[in-house]
């Protein structure tokens, strides 16, 4: 289950039908570890697969312009009908052997992302009216030397959509370190990306992800134990998912989740979430 944001995803997957991308062309996702980033992230990449975009998906680690060209978009030519992957053969920037298959990338011109990305979006735009190309970029790091590399490969994305590449880019990570990347020299258009912060939950969204998260597996939950759980993860997904998980397994062969279980739960979520988040963050510092 994943819960909350749900109008913002609507919004967002609505592009993928319409390619009317509004405010949608650049997004930041930010958050604290445990927010819910990369699931939105997959719930994007989903979306878009559903609606025949294709989908360059990856983090922000050292490399990322090389794993992209070199890895990511061989990989999606594979992905295309033959007779799509004839036509991108013509325009000179890979090459393929008889059966297709990818074979190396022509050097008679400078390799650059932004003429993959336009190449790839114009050849999709002729089989897929209303298709595109999804980045996803997680984990964005505040470093000088990721930073460079990341501002690089935005300035390539940038000059790409200039062009008339239909892209969807989405970078996700913590606000600091977006806030950072924001601020390089060629990412001046990511400036005006539409920015969602992932915060806490409602009740109401905590108390149905983990009741139907619990329905769907086919059991069922005393109302005071799914209130114990609501109480003390108070909205915090990755505190959510710990404190369901933990409940369930408790007692895995009865039918319903007892407040016992819940009790249980609980030492052992805020213990892991201290363990794993908090004093991460407080490294960190």
């Amino acid at each position: 289950m994943f819960g909350g944001h749900s109008e913002e995803l609507a919004e967002i997957t609505e592009v993928f039908e319409t390619l009317d991308f509004g405010e949608n062309q650049s997004i930041l996702i930010s958050g604290l570890r445990g927010a819910g980033k990369t699931s939105m992230l997959a719930k994007l990449q989903d979306a878009a697969r559903e609606n025949q975009w294709l989908v360059i998906s990856d983090d922000a680690s050292s490399g990322l312009m090389d794993r992209v060209m070199e890895t990511t978009i061989p990989a999606l030519l594979g992905t295309l009908s033959p007779d799509t992957r004839s036509r991108l053969t013509g325009l000179g920037i890979w090459q393929l052997d008889a059966q297709w298959e990818y074979v190396d990338r022509r050097r008679e011109v400078k390799p650059l992302l932004r003429r993959d990305l336009v190449a790839l979006s114009n050849i999709l735009q002729e089989s897929t009216p209303h298709g595109g190309i999804l980045i996803t970029i997680d984990e964005v790091s505040s470093g000088k030397v990721r930073l460079r590399e990341l501002s690089r490969f935005a300035l390539e994305v940038s000059h790409a959509i200039s062009e008339g590449a239909n892209i969807m880019i989405v970078f996700a990570g913590i606000k600091v370190d977006l806030d950072a990347l924001v601020e390089q020299d060629h990412t001046t258009f990511l400036r005006r990306s539409r920015e969602l912060d992932f915060r806490r939950l409602t009740p109401s969204e905590t108390r149905y992800v983990l009741a139907e998260t619990i329905r769907i597996g086919g059991r069922t939950i005393e109302d005071d134990a799914l209130e114990l759980l609501l109480a003390f993860s108070q909205g915090y997904p990755y505190l959510v998912q710990l404190a369901g998980d933990y409940a369930w397994r408790h007692n895995a062969s009865a039918e319903e989740i007892s407040l016992d279980d819940a009790h249980a739960a609980h030492g052992r979520a805020i213990t892991a979430v201290e363990r794993r988040v908090i004093s991460r963050v407080y490294q960190d510092l």
